[in-house]
């Protein structure tokens, strides 16, 4: 092997590295965003189903005491006869 080769593949391996480096970095990094944007859509599916379980039942409880005040107006009215 003559220098010019050794010198050749020195460059060519060092190029090799250069290139192949930020492509794995750049891999890890996409990998570790899907993770936590997967965790993130667990997450927020938790929280929304949890909030609509809440307003389900609020609107039930309205629901209720709008009969309870609309039976309390019948009762009053009752009354002042």
């Amino acid at each position: 092997m003559t220098d010019t080769m050794i010198v050749a593949a020195v460059g060519l391996i060092a190029g090799l590295i250069a290139i192949v480096t930020p492509i794995v970095r750049l891999n890890s990094n996409i990998v570790r965003l899907t993770t936590v944007v997967e965790q993130l859509e667990t997450l927020v599916k938790e929280k929304t189903d949890k909030l609509d379980d809440r307003i389900t039942k609020h609107g039930k409880e309205i629901d209720q005491l709008n009969i309870d005040v609309a039976e309390h107006e019948v009762r009053i009215k009752a009354l002042e006869k």
